[in-house]
Protein backbone atom coordinates (compact mmCIF):
# COMPACT_ATOMS: atom_id res chain seq x y z
CA UNK A 1 0.00 0.00 0.00
CA UNK A 2 1.10 3.37 -0.05
CA UNK A 3 3.51 4.21 2.91
CA UNK A 4 3.01 7.70 3.52
CA UNK A 5 6.25 9.04 1.90
CA UNK A 6 5.49 11.44 -0.78
CA UNK A 7 8.94 12.25 -1.74
CA UNK A 8 9.40 8.11 -2.60
CA UNK A 9 5.28 8.02 -3.71
CA UNK A 10 6.24 10.71 -6.87
CA UNK A 11 9.13 8.46 -8.01
CA UNK A 12 7.88 4.93 -7.86
CA UNK A 13 4.57 6.15 -9.63
CA UNK A 14 6.77 7.64 -12.18
CA UNK A 15 8.43 3.78 -12.27
CA UNK A 16 5.46 2.01 -12.36
CA UNK A 17 4.15 3.98 -15.30
CA UNK A 18 7.04 3.58 -17.21
CA UNK A 19 6.79 -0.06 -16.35
CA UNK A 20 3.50 0.05 -17.86
CA UNK A 21 1.34 -0.67 -15.36
CA UNK A 22 -2.16 1.53 -15.70
CA UNK A 23 -2.21 4.78 -14.08
CA UNK A 24 -5.86 3.84 -12.67
CA UNK A 25 -4.12 1.25 -10.78
CA UNK A 26 -1.78 3.36 -9.41
CA UNK A 27 -4.17 5.73 -8.14
CA UNK A 28 -6.70 3.11 -6.77
CA UNK A 29 -3.87 1.03 -4.74
CA UNK A 30 -4.90 2.91 -1.25
CA UNK A 31 -8.26 0.75 -2.07
CA UNK A 32 -6.87 -2.09 -3.73
CA UNK A 33 -9.67 -4.93 -2.53
CA UNK A 34 -12.04 -3.01 -4.48
CA UNK A 35 -9.75 -1.49 -7.67
CA UNK A 36 -9.55 -2.73 -10.72
CA UNK A 37 -7.04 -5.49 -9.50
CA UNK A 38 -7.00 -9.45 -10.81
CA UNK A 39 -7.17 -11.44 -7.95
CA UNK A 40 -3.81 -12.80 -8.51
CA UNK A 41 -2.78 -8.87 -8.39
CA UNK A 42 -4.82 -8.49 -5.33
CA UNK A 43 -3.58 -11.43 -3.48
CA UNK A 44 0.82 -9.84 -4.25
CA UNK A 45 -0.12 -6.08 -3.21
CA UNK A 46 -1.91 -7.69 0.55
CA UNK A 47 1.57 -9.32 0.87
CA UNK A 48 2.89 -6.04 0.36
CA UNK A 49 0.81 -4.41 2.38
CA UNK A 50 1.48 -6.44 5.78
CA UNK A 51 5.78 -6.54 5.05
CA UNK A 52 6.38 -2.77 4.50
CA UNK A 53 7.55 -0.80 7.34
CA UNK A 54 5.42 -2.41 9.62
CA UNK A 55 6.88 -5.56 9.62
CA UNK A 56 10.58 -5.98 10.26
CA UNK A 57 10.71 -9.56 11.17
CA UNK A 58 8.63 -10.61 7.71
CA UNK A 59 5.77 -12.49 9.61
CA UNK A 60 3.09 -13.70 7.32
CA UNK A 61 -0.40 -14.75 8.57
CA UNK A 62 -1.53 -18.12 7.61
CA UNK A 63 -4.43 -16.25 5.52
CA UNK A 64 -1.55 -13.89 4.05
CA UNK A 65 0.03 -17.09 2.73
CA UNK A 66 -3.16 -19.07 1.97
CA UNK A 67 -4.39 -16.67 -0.20
CA UNK A 68 -0.89 -16.23 -2.19
CA UNK A 69 -0.21 -19.64 -2.48
CA UNK A 70 -3.41 -20.25 -4.76
CA UNK A 71 -1.25 -18.13 -7.38
CA UNK A 72 2.01 -18.27 -6.40
CA UNK A 73 4.69 -20.76 -5.56
CA UNK A 74 7.51 -21.26 -3.64
CA UNK A 75 9.71 -21.16 -6.50
CA UNK A 76 12.69 -19.06 -4.82
CA UNK A 77 13.52 -16.12 -7.56
CA UNK A 78 15.76 -13.36 -7.78
CA UNK A 79 16.63 -10.72 -11.00
CA UNK A 80 19.04 -7.98 -11.51
CA UNK A 81 19.17 -5.02 -14.12
CA UNK A 82 22.41 -5.03 -16.42
CA UNK A 83 23.13 -1.74 -18.57
CA UNK A 84 23.50 -4.11 -21.57
CA UNK A 85 21.34 -4.46 -24.52
CA UNK A 86 19.54 -8.02 -24.18
CA UNK A 87 21.07 -9.76 -26.92
CA UNK A 88 24.73 -8.88 -25.75
CA UNK A 89 23.99 -9.56 -22.20
CA UNK A 90 22.48 -13.33 -23.11
CA UNK A 91 25.60 -14.86 -23.84
CA UNK A 92 27.29 -13.98 -20.42
CA UNK A 93 24.34 -15.71 -18.60
CA UNK A 94 24.79 -18.55 -20.93
CA UNK A 95 28.44 -18.97 -20.01
CA UNK A 96 27.70 -18.08 -16.07
CA UNK A 97 29.30 -20.98 -14.11
CA UNK A 98 29.12 -21.28 -10.23
CA UNK A 99 32.72 -21.11 -9.54
CA UNK A 100 32.52 -16.92 -11.25
CA UNK A 101 32.16 -15.23 -8.03
CA UNK A 102 34.75 -15.62 -5.42
CA UNK A 103 32.23 -14.77 -2.97
CA UNK A 104 30.17 -17.30 -4.48
CA UNK A 105 32.86 -20.52 -4.46
CA UNK A 106 33.15 -19.64 -0.60
CA UNK A 107 29.14 -19.70 0.20
CA UNK A 108 28.82 -22.97 -2.43
CA UNK A 109 31.87 -24.66 0.24
CA UNK A 110 30.33 -23.41 3.36
CA UNK A 111 26.82 -24.56 1.74
CA UNK A 112 28.44 -27.95 1.13
CA UNK A 113 29.30 -28.83 4.06
CA UNK A 114 25.47 -28.53 5.61
CA UNK A 115 24.04 -30.04 2.39
CA UNK A 116 26.34 -33.24 3.39
CA UNK A 117 24.13 -34.20 6.32
CA UNK A 118 21.23 -34.38 3.86
CA UNK A 119 22.37 -35.06 0.54
CA UNK A 120 25.23 -37.86 0.24
CA UNK A 121 26.45 -37.73 -3.16
CA UNK A 122 27.85 -34.27 -3.57
CA UNK A 123 30.65 -33.22 -5.61
CA UNK A 124 33.72 -33.15 -3.44
CA UNK A 125 34.56 -29.63 -5.45
CA UNK A 126 32.10 -26.71 -6.07
CA UNK A 127 29.43 -27.59 -8.61
CA UNK A 128 30.11 -26.15 -12.11
CA UNK A 129 27.42 -25.90 -14.88
CA UNK A 130 28.80 -29.06 -16.30
CA UNK A 131 26.97 -31.21 -13.07
CA UNK A 132 23.63 -29.46 -14.81
CA UNK A 133 21.38 -30.75 -17.66
CA UNK A 134 20.55 -28.24 -20.31
CA UNK A 135 16.82 -28.15 -20.56
CA UNK A 136 16.13 -25.37 -22.71
CA UNK A 137 18.18 -22.52 -24.33
CA UNK A 138 16.03 -20.22 -26.69
CA UNK A 139 18.24 -17.12 -26.96
CA UNK A 140 18.54 -14.08 -25.99
CA UNK A 141 15.29 -14.78 -23.66
CA UNK A 142 15.30 -18.17 -21.92
CA UNK A 143 17.51 -20.89 -20.62
CA UNK A 144 17.14 -23.63 -18.15
CA UNK A 145 18.95 -26.09 -16.51
CA UNK A 146 18.35 -29.13 -14.56
CA UNK A 147 19.95 -31.19 -11.51
CA UNK A 148 18.52 -34.30 -10.18
CA UNK A 149 19.72 -35.68 -6.53
CA UNK A 150 19.15 -38.16 -4.78
CA UNK A 151 20.44 -42.09 -3.87
CA UNK A 152 17.96 -43.08 -7.19
CA UNK A 153 19.23 -40.59 -9.47
CA UNK A 154 20.43 -42.02 -12.97
CA UNK A 155 24.37 -42.32 -13.40
CA UNK A 156 24.29 -40.67 -16.78
CA UNK A 157 22.17 -37.94 -15.53
CA UNK A 158 24.12 -35.23 -16.87
CA UNK A 159 23.46 -37.02 -20.44
CA UNK A 160 19.63 -37.39 -20.52
CA UNK A 161 17.55 -35.56 -22.73
CA UNK A 162 15.06 -32.83 -21.38
CA UNK A 163 11.85 -34.81 -22.00
CA UNK A 164 14.08 -37.67 -20.21
CA UNK A 165 14.44 -35.70 -17.07
CA UNK A 166 10.63 -34.21 -17.33
CA UNK A 167 9.64 -37.70 -17.34
CA UNK A 168 11.84 -38.83 -14.34
CA UNK A 169 9.91 -39.58 -11.06
CA UNK A 170 11.98 -42.60 -9.58
CA UNK A 171 11.67 -42.79 -5.83
CA UNK A 172 13.85 -40.95 -3.48
CA UNK A 173 15.19 -38.51 -5.90
CA UNK A 174 14.71 -35.10 -6.30
CA UNK A 175 15.04 -32.85 -9.53
CA UNK A 176 16.08 -28.58 -9.34
CA UNK A 177 15.32 -26.55 -12.58
CA UNK A 178 17.43 -23.59 -12.53
CA UNK A 179 15.81 -21.25 -14.63
CA UNK A 180 16.99 -17.62 -16.49
CA UNK A 181 14.75 -15.67 -18.83
CA UNK A 182 15.64 -11.79 -19.64
CA UNK A 183 13.99 -8.96 -20.76
CA UNK A 184 14.66 -5.17 -21.63
CA UNK A 185 13.25 -2.22 -19.71
CA UNK A 186 12.04 0.96 -20.86
CA UNK A 187 15.84 2.74 -20.54
CA UNK A 188 16.87 -0.34 -22.95
CA UNK A 189 19.17 -1.78 -20.35
CA UNK A 190 18.21 -5.92 -19.74
CA UNK A 191 16.91 -7.48 -16.76
CA UNK A 192 18.09 -11.01 -15.87
CA UNK A 193 15.42 -12.77 -14.05
CA UNK A 194 16.24 -16.36 -12.02
CA UNK A 195 14.11 -18.57 -10.24
CA UNK A 196 14.67 -22.11 -9.01
CA UNK A 197 11.86 -24.60 -8.63
CA UNK A 198 12.31 -28.16 -6.87
CA UNK A 199 10.33 -30.80 -7.19
CA UNK A 200 10.48 -34.31 -4.58
CA UNK A 201 9.49 -37.64 -6.72
CA UNK A 202 7.73 -38.98 -3.43
CA UNK A 203 6.12 -37.44 0.08
CA UNK A 204 9.34 -38.87 2.51
CA UNK A 205 11.80 -37.31 0.15
CA UNK A 206 9.37 -34.06 0.41
CA UNK A 207 9.34 -34.23 4.33
CA UNK A 208 13.52 -34.51 3.99
CA UNK A 209 13.62 -31.55 1.70
CA UNK A 210 11.62 -29.56 3.68
CA UNK A 211 14.11 -29.53 6.58
CA UNK A 212 16.69 -29.22 4.28
CA UNK A 213 15.71 -26.08 2.95
CA UNK A 214 14.80 -24.27 6.02
CA UNK A 215 18.87 -24.47 6.82
CA UNK A 216 20.08 -23.93 3.01
CA UNK A 217 17.84 -21.04 1.76
CA UNK A 218 19.40 -18.10 3.41
CA UNK A 219 22.60 -19.57 1.72
CA UNK A 220 20.94 -19.96 -1.56
CA UNK A 221 19.73 -16.97 -1.72
CA UNK A 222 23.25 -15.31 -1.39
CA UNK A 223 24.86 -17.57 -3.52
CA UNK A 224 22.74 -16.41 -6.58
CA UNK A 225 22.49 -12.85 -5.86
CA UNK A 226 26.76 -13.36 -6.16
CA UNK A 227 26.36 -14.87 -9.40
CA UNK A 228 23.44 -12.22 -10.92
CA UNK A 229 26.28 -9.36 -9.77
CA UNK A 230 29.18 -11.47 -11.37
CA UNK A 231 27.16 -11.99 -14.70
CA UNK A 232 26.26 -7.71 -14.48
CA UNK A 233 29.94 -7.06 -13.86
CA UNK A 234 31.92 -9.09 -16.65
CA UNK A 235 28.75 -7.54 -18.78
CA UNK A 236 29.40 -3.77 -18.07
CA UNK A 237 33.06 -4.48 -18.30
CA UNK A 238 32.98 -5.03 -21.31
CA UNK A 239 30.81 -2.44 -22.63
CA UNK A 240 33.28 -0.45 -20.70
CA UNK A 241 36.07 -1.32 -22.32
Amino acid sequence: NIHGCAFCNRGDKIDAIRAGIDEEKIDQLDNYEDGPFTEKEKAALALADVMVLTNPKGAVSKDIYQRCKAHFTDGEYHSISVNREINDVFGYVKEMDLCDSTIASILMFLWRIIARLFVKDLPNSNMSVSHFIQLECSPPFELSRGLIGGKSKPTNYEEISSSDFRNFDTKGTIKLVWAFWLSSDVSGSTIIHTETRVFCCDKLTNLKFLLYWIIIRPWSGLIRIRLLKSIKKKAELIKAL
